[in-house]
């Protein structure tokens, strides 16, 4: 969708956010099976992007806020984005309330991928 695109293509932010405003399917997946907030968070392209597309996603149910979205790894959104340090869109995660307790198969919960990632 023009969604994926504006998040791949690294868009100003106010151009996501004007495409959101304007009903831009926040929901739609693309052949990767992937939400635009999931695409944002995955390729690592914009935290500001992730956080403008969290609230009308979350509303629209188009993702559970706390199901594994990287099989590889056992990830959920907040472990990526600790491991990706995209700081605003991992605070709004957990006030959002993703659950900081899970572990991934590295059986890491996301304060220690960020801790670790801290490191590097």
């Amino acid at each position: 969708t023009v969604l994926h695109l504006a998040v791949l293509r690294r868009v100003y932010t106010f151009v996501v956010e004007r495409l959101v405003a304007l009903g831009a399917p926040v929901s739609s997946k693309n052949a990767s099976g992937r939400v635009p907030l999931e695409e944002a968070v995955m390729t690592r392209k914009n935290d500001k992007h992730a956080v403008v597309l969290l609230g009308p996603t979350l509303a629209e149910n188009a993702v559970e806020i706390n199901s594994v979205v990287d099989p590889e790894t056992g990830s959920t959104l907040v472990h990526l984005t600790a491991l990706y340090k995209m700081a605003e869109t991992t605070e709004a995660l957990v006030k959002a309330g993703a659950a900081m307790g899970i572990k991934n198969k590295a059986g890491r919960v996301p304060l220690e991928v960020a801790v670790m990632e801290a490191k590097n």
